[in-house]
């Protein structure tokens, strides 16, 4: 069986995203959280604006990486 993960970053949007904890979408370039994993196997992937990130969690979301010059 294939390990689990978990992966958590801070990206832009290159389009229109639905937000995992509010009705609010993610317009597209905003800054967002992309969560994904597995777990028993299963792959499971959402993402969130920053605010709700922080208010469903408790913890800020990560920062996120510099671009590669």
């Amino acid at each position: 069986m294939k390990e689990n993960f978990y992966s958590e970053r801070t990206v832009q949007g290159r389009r229109e995203y639905k937000c995992q904890f509010c009705p609010k979408p993610i317009a597209k370039g905003e800054a967002h959280v992309c969560v994904s994993s597995r777990d028993a196997g299963k792959i499971h992937g959402h993402r969130a604006h920053l605010v709700c990130h922080d208010a469903a969690t408790g913890q800020p979301a990560p920062l996120p990486r510099r671009a590669a010059a």
